[in-house]
């Protein structure tokens, strides 16, 4: 026999707002209408009500910060570090040396990192110290800087060996090359996650997936 099911009423004791709740006026019992079954999306109009952008739409700094955030974090995760990869996997020709596309590899993963702890430190400005860590785009984001680092650690310590007529580790480069597609895919599902949360209008999801599915092509293009 299955247990009795209890319903479970929104008695306003949840995280207050701006910590990544949106309380509405209680009704219908106590019931809070705004609250959704589980894996039930939100439409356009009420993700941007219930997103961060309009719950400070008043902090005109927050909203600088946050949307510097996510051009710099659009800059890293959907052209310097895709491009970077795919140089590596696939980049080859006469006049284009191992050298040259290491060099180049290494421009593109330095400006990846420099780009990133920028994109970090905004987000960390914005958020405060309070609410960082409180909702998985922050858990991801964090997750992505320290890929990038390890990521650029191990590419430097596979380059050298190779500049000094030595054989780079098998492992240290497998690592290299798994953490940049790694880094690649979150990446790419870290910026609709980034959108949502801040309620963006709905041109930036359509620029996104125009973006995402033009590397998607491209990959699947160079791999042909």
């Amino acid at each position: 026999m299955a247990p009795p099911i209890h319903p479970v009423y929104w008695d306003g004791k949840g995280p207050d707002v701006g910590d990544d709740a949106w309380l509405l006026s209680a009704g219908n019992n106590g019931h809070n209408p705004h609250l959704k079954p589980n894996l039930v999306g939100l439409d356009i109009n009420t993700m941007q009500y219930n997103g961060m952008g309009n719950r400070f739409a008043s902090q005109e700094r927050y909203k600088q910060l946050i949307q510097a955030h996510g051009a710099l974090a659009a800059v890293a995760f959907l052209f310097l570090v895709p491009i970077a990869v795919m140089m590596g996997q696939f980049r080859r020709g006469r006049n284009y040396g191992p050298r040259g596309r290491r060099q180049q590899r290494a421009r593109l993963d330095l400006a990846s990192v420099i780009v990133a702890t920028a994109t970090f430190v905004l987000c960390f400005e914005a958020v405060g110290r309070r609410r960082m860590l409180t909702n998985p785009h922050h858990i991801i984001g964090v997750a992505l800087y320290v890929m990038l680092l390890v990521r650029f650690v191990l590419g430097a310590c596979w380059v050298r060996p190779r500049t000094e007529g030595g054989r780079p580790s098998m492992l240290g480069t497998w690592i290299h090359q798994w953490l940049g597609r790694l880094t690649t895919l979150l990446g790419l599902a870290q910026v609709p996650l980034g959108l949502c949360l801040y309620g963006a209008a709905q041109v930036f999801f359509i620029l996104y997936a125009v973006v995402a599915g033009a590397l998607v092509l491209l990959y699947l293009g160079l791999s042909y």
